[in-house]
């Protein structure tokens, strides 16, 4: 009994220490004016702020995390959701994949998210769940906290751009290689399905950090419409970003 008690007192300290490095009080005016401010330089899309250093599948898969499944080959990516929303993805109980329907999803390819926001000093002054916000290009407070990674084909993700292609290192503003009516729809989806978002276009999230003066964050992905994947596991941000873990060890190198 004094040994289920002892875990049990350990789990909610550990809890309670993430947490506060999670959340922390900050000027929430001053958040939202930044914010506001993104949304007027993403307005319109622009050469200027097109970048040549976006991930690629094909490029960096030295890098990436690959499994074969079925025979297939399979990227593994992250998308950070609401608790509530997680039983959305969920693999079907007999053939053990997750269609995405008519929904285009926004991903990371794993481990780009990881290998920032595990960082010693990663939202340290405005709390790691902010941060992650500002880098992604979400609203302050918008309740996500568990991350979902998932296995899914590279053929099945394009960039979020006019040029979808995933070959190379760049979003164009020229149309791709596809049918007008493709693009007459995705085209639609881009300029409309966004709407109250900092969205560039251009295949990199857009950081509102204010210290950030080039304001690129995260190469960033969508899973097509239609696409089977597999869900692999969720994951609460304080796991995700080794909160606890980490600000320790930052802690014990200071005393």
């Amino acid at each position: 009994m004094k040994t289920h008690t002892f875990f049990l007192s350990l789990i909610i300290l550990t809890t309670l220490s993430c947490q506060r490095f999670i959340y922390k009080n900050y000027n929430e005016a001053k958040a939202k004016n930044k914010y506001d401010l993104s949304l007027e330089k993403t307005s319109d899309v622009s050469k200027e702020r097109i970048v040549n250093n976006l991930l690629s599948p094909t490029l960096d898969s030295s890098q990436l995390t690959y499994k074969n499944i079925g025979g297939k080959n399979y990227i593994l990516v992250v998308m950070w959701k609401k608790e509530g929303d997680l039983k959305y993805y969920k693999n079907d109980c007999t053939s053990g994949i997750y269609n995405t329907q008519s929904r285009y999803n926004f991903v990371t390819i794993v481990p780009q998210l990881k290998n920032i926001c595990r960082k010693k000093n990663f939202g340290i002054s405005q709390g790691v769940s902010l941060r992650l916000e500002e880098l992604l290009g979400l609203p302050q407070k918008s309740q996500k906290d568990y991350f979902v990674e998932a296995w899914v084909q590279p053929e099945d993700l394009i960039r979020p751009c006019r040029d979808k292609e995933i070959t190379d290192r760049t979003c164009g503003l020229a149309l791709g290689d596809t049918t007008m009516q493709e693009y007459k729809t995705y085209l639609g989806w881009l300029s409309t399905g966004n709407a109250g978002y900092p969205f560039t276009q251009l295949g990199y999230t857009y950081d509102w950090k204010k210290r950030n003066g080039s304001h690129e964050g995260l190469s960033e992905f969508l899973i097509d419409q239609q696409s089977n994947i597999v869900i692999k596991d969720y994951i609460e941000t304080c796991d995700y970003c080794y909160v606890s873990k980490v600000r320790k060890e930052r802690n014990a190198k200071h005393n």
